[in-house]
């Protein structure tokens, strides 16, 4: 059964590269989720620090050039009217708060995304790595795919 997204929802990394990636099996489903964005249902968000880690992606692992990915990405944020999340000077006490409730494993810059995404006012993320939020009870993650 698939759950009816609207409102707020923070959108994770991996769905922007899927959505620029043709060759990605996940393209055509993350074209379907963003066509959601310009029907108005899902209200969408991004850390500043998923946008960093598209880049880095795309040039990296895609050997696509910054002068190639900055607008590329510039115009993804703006077309779909992203609200981009920062964090507060005060996101470092909330993600301390956090780490200790990590029992093992994980990837220490999600953690950090869920404590700017609560200081925001947001609980709720979008993204194919669920078991990366899943040890972090403040913050609903959904496989927008499943």
């Amino acid at each position: 059964m698939r759950i009816t997204l609207n409102g707020k929802w923070v959108f994770d990394s991996n769905l922007f590269i899927y959505f620029l990636d043709k060759s990605s099996p996940f393209y055509e489903q993350a074209r379907a989720l963003f066509a959601e964005i310009i029907s108005e249902k899902i209200q969408p968000y991004c850390g500043q620090q998923n946008i960093i880690e598209v880049e880095r992606i795309l040039v990296q692992r895609y050997k696509i050039t910054v002068p190639e990915i900055t607008p590329k990405v510039d115009t993804l944020i703006t077309e779909f009217h992203f609200r981009v999340m920062a964090p507060f000077p005060y996101t470092v006490k909330t993600f301390h708060t956090i780490l200790p409730s990590i029992k093992s494993g994980g990837d220490i810059f999600d953690y950090y995304l869920a404590a700017t995404m609560l200081d925001n006012g947001i609980n709720r993320i979008l993204t194919v790595n669920t078991k990366d939020f899943s040890q972090i009870k403040e913050i609903q993650a959904i496989n927008p795919f499943k």
